[in-house]
C-alpha cells in the first residue's frame, strides 16, 4: 500500500526510504527524529473474510493491501496466520473466555517474524546489503533468517549475554554472524555501525511496528468478535502499540465498532511501562533493575507509543513476579503450550487484572504467546525440579516420581 513517513518531532514528510538515522532534517540540525508510516485508508475497499474462508494464502500477507510494503512481493517464509488455542483451565478458573494467539508456530518461532517479514521487504528494496540487529535472541534469528532469505549479504546480530545457545546457533545456522558483548554496551556500538553505513533492523525504527498489525486482523476474523482486552509481555512495547494500531485500523474502516484494552506485562525486576502508567508519566523513565528470567523483554526502557497504546485504550500494566511466572507458564503447559518465560508474564497478567475487578464475567481476553520455551533452556530449567535418574525397576520408578504400583509378591 502506498504510503508516506511523517516526523514525530518536527513533522516532515518524506517519500518511503530507509533513513538510517530517522527524520533527515532532524538529523541535520543535531537532534533526533523518529518517523512514523502514513497511510492513506481513505479510498481503500478492504473487509476481512469470515473466519475458515479459503484463500490463496494464508499467511499474514492475505492483508497486504493494508501493510505498507515497497516492494512487489514481500519476502516470506509463510509468518502470520497462526491459530488461537481456548486456555481451558484459566478460563474455567476465572470465568472468563482466555484465549492463547500462538505466535510460537511462526517459522523462527516468535512473533517477530511478521516484524521482519515487512521490514527486511522494503530494507532489500531500498538497496542496503548490510544489516545489524541489536537483540537478545528472538529478533535476532528473525531478523537473520529474513535477510539472508532476502539475499542480503552481511548481516550481523549482536547480542548480550544472555542470549541462550540455541538461539546463537539459530542466527548463525542462517548465515548470520554473531558478536556477543555486554547488555547495555550494544547500543552504542550500533550506533557506530549505523555511520558506517549499516542498516539498524531493529525495534523502535519506522516499519518497525507495521507487521504486527496483522495479528488484530486475524483475532477480529478467528473470534469473529473484537475481544475485550489484549495482554502483551512488553519490553519496548513495538508489538503492543502494532497490534493496537492494527485494531484501529479496523475502526477507521468501520469494519469493527469497538476497540479491546491493551494490558501490558512485565517483569517486576524491570517494569519501565508500568511505572509511566503508575505515575501517568508520558515517558517512561530507564528502569535498571537485576536481569529478569524474562530475557525477551529486559530492556530497561519502553517507547511512548507502547504508553500510548494503554492510555488510548483505556488499558492498564501489571508487573509479574519470578513466583508468579513459574506459576502460570506451567499452567499454559496444561494446555499444550511451551513457551518462553516473557509469554507467561501474560496468564499472570490476567489473573492480577481479573482480581483488580478489570474484567465482566463472561469477557473474552487474548493472551499473546509470543515464542517458543524451546530457546531458552538455561532460562527455564530452574522452574522445574532435577529430574531423576532411575534404576530399571517399579520400586525405583516409585521412589522417584508420584505414581504408586503394585509389587508383584
Amino acid at each position: 500500500m502506498r504510503h508516506e513517513l511523517e516526523c514525530s518531532s518536527c513533522n516532515s514528510i518524506y517519500p518511503p526510504g530507509g533513513y538510517l538515522h530517522g527524520c533527515p532534517a532532524c538529523f541535520e540540525s543535531g537532534n533526533l527524529g523518529s518517523l512514523q508510516v502514513i497511510l492513506d485508508y481513505d479510498e481503500l475497499n478492504f473487509d476481512l473474510l469470515p473466519f475458515g474462508t479459503e484463500t490463496p494464502l494464508n499467511s499474514m500477507w492475505r492483508y497486504q493491501e493494508l501493510l505498507p510494503l515497497v516492494s512487489k512481493k514481500p519476502i516470506t517464509l509463510g509468518e502470520g496466520g497462526t491459530p488461537i488455542l481456548r486456555a481451558n483451565y484459566l478460563s474455567s478458573n476465572l470465568d472468563l473466555n482466555i484465549f492463547y494467539k500462538n505466535e510460537t508456530v511462526n517459522p523462527t518461532w516468535s512473533f517477530k517474524d511478521r516484524l521482519y517479514s515487512l521490514m527486511i521487504s522494503n530494507v532489500a528494496e531500498f538497496g542496503y546489503n548490510k544489516i545489524v540487529n541489536s537483540s537478545t535472541g528472538n529478533a535476532g534469528a528473525s531478523a537473520a533468517a529474513y535477510a539472508s532469505r532476502a539475499g542480503i549479504s552481511d548481516i550481523l546480530i549482536l547480542s548480550p549475554h544472555e542470549c541462550e545457545l540455541p538461539l546463537r546457533n539459530q542466527i548463525l545456522s542462517y548465515g548470520a554472524q554473531l558478536a556477543i558483548l555486554d547488555f547495555e554496551s550494544r547500543s552504542s556500538l550500533l550506533n557506530l555501525l549505523v555511520d558506517q553505513g549499516w542498516y539498524p533492523v531493529i525495534n523502535g525504527t519506522h516499519y518497525s511496528s507495521e507487521g504486527y498489525k496483522t495479528i488484530a486482523f486475524e483475532l477480529v476474523e478467528q473470534l469473529e468478535e473484537v475481544p475485550e482486552a489484549i495482554v502483551f509481555p512488553a519490553g519496548i512495547g513495538d508489538g503492543l502499540s502494532g497490534i493496537w494500531n492494527g485494531f484501529k485500523v479496523l475502526h477507521q474502516l468501520d469494519i469493527i465498532s469497538k476497540l479491546p484494552r491493551m494490558i501490558g506485562v512485565q517483569s517486576e525486576e524491570r517494569q519501565p511501562l508500568v511505572r509511566a502508567i503508575s505515575s501517568n508519566s508520558k515517558e517512561a523513565i530507564p528502569d535498571m533493575g537485576p536481569m529478569p528470567i524474562t530475557i525477551s523483554t529486559s530492556g530497561t526502557m519502553t517507547g511512548t507509543y507502547a504508553i500510548d497504546a494503554v492510555r488510548e485504550s483505556k488499558g492498564c500494566a501489571y508487573a509479574i513476579s519470578y513466583d508468579e511466572i513459574k506459576i502460570s507458564l506451567k499452567e499454559m503447559g496444561r494446555d499444550g503450550l511451551f513457551v518462553e518465560p516473557a509469554t507467561a508474564l501474560t496468564a499472570a497478567g490476567v489473573k492480577q487484572a481479573h482480581k483488580e475487578g478489570e474484567f465482566d464475567n463472561g469477557d473474552t481476553v487474548i493472551c499473546i504467546a509470543t515464542g517458543t520455551g524451546i530457546k531458552w533452556p538455561h532460562g527455564i530449567s530452574p522452574l522445574f525440579d532435577p529430574v531423576p535418574t532411575i534404576d530399571p525397576t517399579l520400586d525405583s520408578l516409585e521412589r522417584a516420581t508420584s505414581f504408586t504400583f503394585e509389587f508383584q509378591k
